[in-house]
């Protein structure tokens, strides 16, 4: 299994590929496009192992998640907000870890 950073702007889409250790792979940038993407997947390919990745949510990032999804890549798509927030709304809301919990697995449901 390999891991996949993806970092996306508008003219360009980063990548940082890891092993199971968080070792590099590789590290590459191509254009968010469909086809620069399907290049991206076969040039990645060559690796042998199945790649999972994470893309923060923003503009373009859902159509990023689906042509990786659609060329066999796993993709999650992170909130970037709730992991930055994490800390300060936890001590803004002043809960108990208990409470915490439940009120964040209520927010992501």
């Amino acid at each position: 299994m390999l891991y996949a950073g993806l970092d996306l702007s508008r003219q360009r889409l980063d990548v940082h590929l890891l092993d199971e250790d968080g070792r590099t792979v590789e590290a590459t940038a191509v254009r968010p496009d469909a086809d620069a993407l399907r290049t991206l997947v076969a040039r990645m390919d060559r690796h042998g192992e199945l790649v999972t990745a994470a893309i923060e949510s923003m503009n373009g990032a859902r159509f990023v998640h689906d042509q990786l999804e659609l060329a066999g890549w796993d993709v999650e798509i992170a909130d970037g907000h709730w992991s930055r927030d994490y800390p300060r709304l936890r001590w803004a809301a002043g809960a108990s870890d208990r409470t915490w919990s439940s009120t964040k697995e209520a927010i992501e449901r």
